[in-house]
């Protein structure tokens, strides 16, 4: 096995990290194959310091598909500020959804990879990492994300604010 081949950056890329933290939000069950999820504004913390602020106002929209009783697909869009800055994912692999130590409470994960944006985040790419609590009952999650966007830097130095301008 070796390490994929990089290839040659066609123009300089901003990198961000963010940490997005959801409360409960809110899943609606869809034809007994999976369901649609609506997550409130999360909490946002910027994780390195290429950024320069975190944009306000971050939520998705999902839609998860389940491929067996533990596991499943979801593809979406994460609003990042106003409401045409987004960007569209998928997941990379199947997503896992198991029993957790607390009843009537799942637990699982899932990468999404970012597949491109709208806005200020038009050739954004980049992969969010998702760990997560689920309850069926109610329905409703809490979230833990992990976002890393590229963004090239083709046409906005700092993309509205959002990236330190490089001297």
């Amino acid at each position: 096995m070796s390490i994929p081949e990089l290839p040659e950056p066609e123009f300089e890329v901003h990198q961000c990290v963010l940490m997005v933290r959801y409360e409960p939000s809110s899943a609606a069950l869809v034809d007994g194959s999976g369901f649609d999820m609506d997550s409130k504004e999360g909490d946002v913390t910027v994780l390195d310091d290429e950024c320069a602020a975190a944009p306000s106002g971050v939520s998705y929209t999902s839609r998860v598909v389940m491929t067996s009783e533990t596991t499943f697909t979801e593809a979406g869009l994460i609003t990042l500020g106003s409401p045409g800055d987004i960007v569209h994912f998928t997941t990379v692999f199947e997503g896992v959804l198991e029993a957790s130590a607390r009843e009537g409470t799942l637990q699982g994960s899932v990468i999404w990879r970012l597949t491109h944006g709208e806005g200020r985040y038009v050739g954004a790419s980049g992969l969010v990492s998702s760990m997560f609590t689920f309850q069926p009952d109610i329905p409703a999650s809490r979230e833990l994300q992990i976002i890393r966007l590229f963004l090239p830097q083709q046409t906005h130095s700092t993309r509205g604010g959002l990236f330190h301008a490089k001297n």
